[in-house]
């Protein structure tokens, strides 16, 4: 099996997205103005742990609306979308709500059996200049969530997936896939640092709405790179995604 390019995976993804931004705009300004209403409900009622609950609970579907339609235009082109606006709900959009709260379960499984290991190290190394929290949390448990999550196209795809095809087609590129994977969320975070630095600046609920929408059509250049490291390993296989 040949080896993942890092390079390539970033840069490819880079290409579809400018390639694709009208059909990806298309279909994923409507569940982004819906998240971005719920982000700025939860603001205005950043008091209440309850409400805040009930709107993260109900972004999920919308979430899986916005990330399947991106994997769909990346991988199959627009047409096969139901509709051009990403809203639609069917059994393939059930599964993929399915695997996110699996590996969001996974993921917290993971994080727990670790925290030990995490305070151990921090009492070991209380004033070391290397972090010991990225080093012990977020580097296994990174590489844990780029090995599962070749579920999500897979199935975005209208595949069966499960865990073991994801492990598998990701068999012998697990660091470069958890490297390119990074990258874009390396990114997205430094933007989501300004967005905290401007909301905490700036109490306007107008320019909150406006600055959560404008990360959140961003972050198709995420699932965006899911989609090309998936479409590489599955040539490094030679898998053929169908529809």
């Amino acid at each position: 099996m040949g080896q993942l390019s890092i390079t390539s995976v970033i840069k490819d993804a880079a290409w579809e997205t400018m390639r694709h931004w009208k059909h990806l705009l298309h279909a994923l300004i409507l569940p982004a103005v819906v998240l971005s209403l719920f982000e700025l409900a939860a603001f205005r009622f950043r008091n209440s742990g309850q409400v805040i609950l009930l709107f993260t609970i109900a972004s999920i579907p919308v979430y899986v609306l916005y990330a399947v339609s991106c994997h769909r235009i990346i991988l199959l082109g627009h047409d096969s979308l139901p509709n051009r606006w990403g809203i639609y709900w069917t059994p393939r959009e059930s599964r993929f709500f399915a695997w996110s709260i699996g590996i969001t379960l996974l993921v917290t499984f993971i994080s727990l059996a670790l925290f030990p290991v995490l305070m151990a190290a921090m009492k070991l190394f209380p004033e070391s200049p290397i972090p010991v929290i990225p080093i012990v949390m977020f580097v296994p448990v990174g590489y844990v969530i780029s090995r599962s999550s070749m579920v999500f196209p897979i199935t975005a795809l209208g595949q069966k997936s499960d865990l073991a095809s994801s492990w598998e087609l990701s068999k012998r590129n697990g660091w470069r896939l958890t490297i390119a994977l990074a990258a874009p969320y390396i990114f997205l975070e430094s933007l989501r640092r300004c967005y905290a630095f401007i909301s905490s600046n700036e109490e306007s609920a107008l320019s909150y709405f406006f600055v959560a929408l404008w990360l959140l059509l961003v972050s198709a250049l995420e699932v965006t790179t899911l989609s090309v490291a998936f479409r590489k390993l599955s040539d490094l296989q030679d898998v053929q995604p169908t529809s």
